[in-house]
């Protein structure tokens, strides 16, 4: 997932911070010792991506690319968690981990500062 860099112009000289938030899911299946799957449910993974603080220079600033991987099946099974510890989360065979929705946010610094451009996808 990712954001490509532009210019803003007019922004005056007001620090901004850009921030890609990605959220990733897939259907888990929970094993228990036996072999036999036990428990279904939708496992979900978060990751967020900032480009820190950005100064404007003559009233313009130049928002950097930002961009979120999407986490290996290592990763999104280190974040799951069966209903019963002893049982293994595993992604359900003929399934994958899918990208389900991303929030893509410019903030510029001030006292209760709203976003200046909010995307969110979908």
């Amino acid at each position: 997932m990712a954001c490509s860099s532009y210019e803003l112009a007019g922004v005056g000289n007001r620090n901004a911070t850009a921030t890609l938030d990605a959220t990733y899911s897939a259907t888990i299946d929970c094993r228990n010792h036996g072999g036999q799957v036990v428990a279904v449910k939708t496992g979900t993974f978060t990751d967020s991506s900032t480009t820190g603080r950005l100064s404007p220079k003559n009233g313009r600033m130049t928002v950097p690319a930002i961009s979120v991987t999407a986490p290996s099946e290592e990763e999104f099974l280190a974040q799951q968690r069966c209903p019963n510890p002893n049982w293994t989360p595993e992604i359900q065979q003929g399934t994958s981990i899918t990208l389900v929705s991303s929030l893509y946010t410019l903030v510029f610094a001030r006292e209760g500062g709203d976003a200046y451009i909010t995307i969110v996808d979908p």
